[in-house]
C-alpha cells in the first residue's frame, strides 16, 4: 500500500494504548492512529523491509459484543506473511540474537515503551512456515514463545518445534 493510505486516518497516540502501558514515542514510531468512520484505533502493518501492507484496527471500546470483532484489518492483508516489529527490531535482534514472540502487537509495542527492541509479533496465535522461516533466518541463539493465556501448552510447543535451528554443525 503506498505510505499516503495513512493520510485517511488522524495518526495520533491513543489514550486506551497509554493505559496499557504503550508510551506516546512508540505510539508515534508505529504510527497509532483513529479511524473516525469505524471508531477504531489504527495499528499499521508492514512486511520484513518496513513497507506498508495493511491496517488493524482496534474497536475503540471496553465492552466488546459477542457479535463484533475486537481486532478487524481495515485493509487486509496476509497475517502469515507478516511480522509485526521485524523490520523496526531486527538489529537488535540480530545483536542480541535473541527473539521474543507473541501474538499481538500491542505486546511489542508494550517492550518497546520499556526499551526492549527484540519482540516480534505473528498477529494471532498459529506460525506460519513464512514466518518461521524468516525468524529462523536471524540466527537467533533463543527464541521465546510468549502467547496468550487460555492456549494449550502444545500450540508453544510446535511452534518452537518449528522454530527450531537444525544444521550439519547441531
Amino acid at each position: 500500500l503506498p505510505e499516503s493510505t495513512l493520510d485517511e486516518y488522524l495518526i495520533m497516540p491513543s489514550s486506551r494504548f497509554m493505559r496499557d502501558g504503550i508510551n506516546y514515542e512508540t505510539q508515534e514510531k508505529y504510527q497509532i492512529g483513529y479511524d473516525l468512520m469505524t471508531d477504531r484505533i489504527i495499528i499499521p502493518v508492514r512486511n520484513l523491509l518496513g513497507d506498508l501492507v495493511g491496517v488493524m484496527g482496534r474497536l475503540n471500546k471496553d465492552d466488546i459484543e459477542e457479535w463484533e470483532n475486537k481486532y478487524f484489518p481495515l485493509y487486509a492483508f496476509p497475517k502469515s506473511k507478516t511480522l509485526f516489529g521485524f523490520s523496526e527490531n531486527y538489529n537488535t535482534i540480530q545483536q542480541q540474537s535473541f527473539v521474543m514472540l507473541f501474538e499481538s502487537e500491542k505486546s511489542v509495542m508494550r517492550l518497546e515503551s520499556q526499551g526492549v527492541k527484540n519482540a516480534l509479533a505473528l498477529g494471532g496465535s498459529s506460525l506460519s512456515p513464512f514466518q518461521a522461516n524468516n525468524i529462523i533466518s536471524l540466527f537467533p541463539q533463543r527464541v521465546l514463545v510468549c502467547l496468550d493465556e487460555g492456549l494449550d501448552e502444545s500450540v508453544s510447543c510446535e511452534m518452537a518445534k518449528q522454530l527450531k535451528i537444525v544444521t550439519f554443525f547441531n
